[in-house]
């Protein structure tokens, strides 16, 4: 590479200054080919170790930067999967946790349904119970009302339809009756011991 570049400098330098004087001198290109190449040879040997120690490092330096690289496109791999898989986690946790959201939602559903109709059913079983004692409530009062009025006009056509001979008659009629009945049918029967067995 070096030889490279010295020949084409050569090569190039040499046409100007062979010609700068009006004609082509073999002597003075000799020389300045000479020159240069001892001058070529003498930078050469000065600035090789620097030149091959800049090169060295340059190519020490590319190759740890592409290690890095390669390290830190390792790294965001690794990133990038730990990432997909917390992702996949998330999701798969996020369906879970909707799951269980409609699942208790539907046991909440139906627990406060199974509340109604048990608050429905109570609140009937007290309208019923309630709507009964108003009735009997009721019933008494109309019978606390008009059962006096009732039996004071049925005492006062009573009275207006019998007369002495009807009268006579029933009560003739009523002690008929009580001399039918025998004693056994009034008194009670005498209580006996049960059987031992």
């Amino acid at each position: 590479m070096i030889l490279r570049v010295f020949f084409a400098s050569a090569l190039l330098l040499a046409p100007a200054t062979a010609f700068a004087s009006e004609g082509f001198n073999s002597g003075q290109f000799i020389g300045f080919l000479v020159n240069f190449v001892i001058l070529f040879g003498l930078v050469v040997s000065l600035t090789k170790k620097k030149i091959n120690a800049f090169f060295e490092q340059r190519s020490t330096a590319v190759a740890k930067e592409m290690e890095d690289a390669k390290r830190i496109l390792d790294e965001a791999s690794e990133v990038l999967a730990t990432y997909n898989a917390r992702l996949t986690a998330l999701k798969q946790e996020t369906e879970d946790i909707l799951a269980r959201f409609r699942e208790d939602g539907a046991k909440e559903k139906e627990r406060v349904l199974n509340e109604a109709k048990e608050d429905i059913a109570r609140v009937r079983r007290e309208a019923e119970f309630r709507i009964a004692q108003e009735s009997k409530m009721a019933r008494q009062r109309l019978l606390d009302e008009c059962a006096p009025v009732v039996l004071a006009r049925a005492e006062e056509q009573i009275k207006q339809r019998l007369n002495a001979a009807t009268r006579e008659k029933y009560f003739s009629d009523g002690i008929d009756q009580l001399k039918t009945i025998r004693p056994e049918q009034v008194l009670p029967s005498p209580i006996t011991a049960p059987e031992q067995h």
